[in-house]
């Protein structure tokens, strides 16, 4: 293991702190946990047929228990509702109430923050390069498991890679779209798997 890979994840781990304490800070200020502010963000940013309690313990990596007390917690304060499924009547599709929407959005402002943090020193060009090399990443991360759910175009098989004479090139099969890295998607609703998210191998590094 390379001192410089190691310093990497260092790196990574305390951006991630601080922005765990940035919304942290803006969900004091509505008697809030971090994770129900995590919940609140979620089910803001994702669509309909996502926004299950099993799909919020995947995609946070929190425990069903856990995700659901907050939730009950969430329901109480009035900023969450739940509607019944009628194709699955043991499980509540979430939504945010009125008050539940200007209060994600509030808690988002941490995002604007670390993106004017990160527009203020890095160019374009690095920009696109630290995308690409996190989108390795993570693919890395999900091929050890560490990762459960991924929507990436890295993950996917409908993209197609080729090597060029300035780097790569990437290709959506699904869409006959060539991508460039500002293309690739962190979240994509098209999204197929190369193979089960379900898998618990672990590959030898």
């Amino acid at each position: 293991m390379s001192d410089a890979a190691s310093k990497i994840v260092a790196a990574i781990e305390r951006i991630s702190r601080a922005y765990r304490f940035m919304i942290m800070g803006r969900a004091k200020r509505y008697g809030i946990t971090l994770l129900q502010a995590q919940i609140l963000i979620f089910l803001s940013d994702s669509p309909g047929e996502r926004r299950r309690i099993r799909d919020l313990s995947q995609e946070l990596g929190i425990s069903q228990p856990a995700v659901s007390d907050s939730v009950n917690a969430l329901v109480k304060k009035g900023l969450v509702v739940k509607g019944a499924i009628e194709t699955d009547r043991r499980s509540s599709m979430l939504s945010l109430t009125q008050r539940g929407e200007e209060l994600a959005k509030d808690l988002k402002q941490w995002h604007l923050k670390a993106v004017e943090a990160l527009e203020s020193v890095v160019s374009r060009e690095e920009k696109e390069k630290i995308l690409e090399i996190l989108l390795k990443y993570i693919a890395s991360l999900y091929e050890r498991g560490a990762i459960k759910v991924t929507r990436t175009c890295l993950t996917c098989r409908y993209l197609s890679v080729k090597r060029s004479s300035i780097g790569r090139d990437y290709y959506c099969k699904l869409l006959n779209l060539k991508l460039g890295i500002e293309g690739l998607r962190l979240d994509c609703p098209e999204h197929m798997p190369r193979r089960s998210q379900k898998h618990t191998r672990t590959r030898a590094s």
